[in-house]
């Protein structure tokens, strides 16, 4: 199966977004949404987060780089499980508000996890 890289989607009116079906599998530990580096939101597997994010974010307690970082991805961090009936999962309205993004969004591919952006945007 070929991998999904982009998806556009619109938000129901609970503010749920609905993952591709060929990426549920992906999501199945669940599913962190955090500010990212810019005006958007990332969107990782809970596994990815645990495994990559956590450790990268848990380096020296002196360095003023990692600390603004800590601060980046956890403010307004949120997990949420996979509806694995539907394939949603909720977006929080602060993310939401944080990144832009009314009803309709993009997401992009960035590696190991998703960029969320509002669908109007070029970034």
């Amino acid at each position: 199966m070929a991998s999904v890289d982009y998806f556009e989607r619109k938000l129901d009116d609970k503010h749920r977004l609905t993952i591709p079906i060929e990426l549920r599998n992906e999501f199945v530990s669940g599913v962190v949404l955090t500010r990212g580096f810019g005006q958007y939101l990332h969107m990782y597997p809970q596994a990815v987060w645990d495994r990559e994010v956590e450790s990268a974010l848990g380096s020296s307690i002196l360095d003023e780089k990692v600390a603004d970082l800590n601060v980046r991805f956890r403010r307004g961090k949120t997990e949420v499980e996979l509806d694995q009936k539907q394939g949603r999962v909720t977006i929080e309205q602060h993310l939401l508000d944080y990144a832009g993004i009314d009803r309709e969004l993009i997401a992009v591919r960035a590696g190991a996890y998703f960029r969320l952006l509002p669908a109007d945007t070029s970034a």
